[in-house]
C-alpha cells in the first residue's frame, strides 16, 4: 500500500480537508479515516459527515465511506500503516529540529519518497511500483481546481442594509429588502456569499479591515 504523509498543526477541519486534498493529489485517490473532525456523527451503517468535509468530497467527485465504529479491522491497514510511518519515517525525523511547518513537511517527502520506493519486505517490488501497476486504471481525473474551505454563519440583516462578518469584523451589504431576515453566510480566504434561503443574494471579495464597510451599489 502506497504511504502518504503531510504534518499539520492541529487537527482542524481546514488542516484535515488539505492534508486530503493533498493525499488526492498525491494518489490520485483516497479512502479518508474515520477522523472526528470529518464525521458528526458515526453509526453501524453509515457515518454523517460534517458539511465542509462533504462538500470537499462533492467538490472532487468522490464518496466517502468512513471506517464503522467498534470495528477494528476495518481500520486494519491504516492501522498498520501509522505503525511503518512511526518507525520507517518518524525515527529519522524525531532527533531534528524543525522551526517551520514547511521544512518538516520537506523532510517528511524526502523520507516518505524512499520508503514508498524502496522494495517492500520479502517482495520484489517496491509499494510505488505496485501502485503504478495497479492502480492507474481505476481512478478517475481529479478537479483541476483546488478546493478552497468555506466558513459560514448565520447572521441577522441589520436595519442599515449591512450584516457583520465577526471574525473580521467587517460589514458587508445586502439587498434592503431582507433587512431583519436571518442569512446564510459562507465565506473563503477570498470570498463572502450570503444566501437566503439557498438563493445567492449578496457576493463579495472579503476584506479583513476592521470597521470598514463593502458596498453592492448595483442593489
Amino acid at each position: 500500500m502506497l504511504l502518504y504523509w503531510d504534518a499539520v498543526s492541529c487537527q482542524k477541519k481546514g488542516d484535515l480537508i488539505r492534508v486530503c486534498e493533498n493525499s488526492l493529489i498525491y494518489f490520485e485517490g483516497v479512502v479518508p479515516d474515520n477522523l472526528r473532525t470529518a464525521v458528526t456523527k458515526g453509526s453501524k451503517y453509515e457515518a454523517v459527515l460534517n458539511e465542509s468535509f462533504a462538500c470537499f468530497a462533492e467538490h472532487n467527485s468522490m464518496t466517502v465511506l468512513p471506517a464503522r465504529t467498534y470495528k477494528p479491522h476495518d481500520k486494519s491497514l491504516v492501522e498498520g500503516a501509522v505503525k511503518l510511518v512511526y518507525k520507517t519515517i518518524f525515527t529519522k525525523l524525531d532527533k531534528r529540529i524543525f522551526y517551520h511547518l514547511s521544512s518538516l513537511n520537506a523532510a517528511i517527502r524526502v523520507a516518505l519518497e524512499i520508503h514508498n520506493n524502496t522494495p517492500m519486505y520479502k517482495r520484489e517490488y517496491s509499494r510505488r511500483g505496485q501502485f503504478e501497476e495497479i492502480e492507474p486504471d481505476v481512478l478517475q481525473d481529479l478537479n483541476p481546481i483546488r478546493y478552497e474551505l468555506k466558513e459560514q454563519a448565520q447572521l441577522t440583516v441589520w436595519k442599515n442594509g449591512y450584516i457583520r462578518l465577526g471574525v473580521d469584523t467587517h460589514y458587508y451589504s445586502v439587498p434592503y429588502k431582507y433587512i431583519g431576515k436571518t442569512v446564510k453566510v459562507l465565506y473563503s480566504s477570498q470570498s463572502v456569499e450570503v444566501y437566503y434561503r439557498h438563493e445567492l443574494i449578496a457576493q463579495h471579495v472579503r476584506n479583513r479591515r476592521k470597521y470598514r464597510y463593502t458596498t453592492n451599489t448595483s442593489y
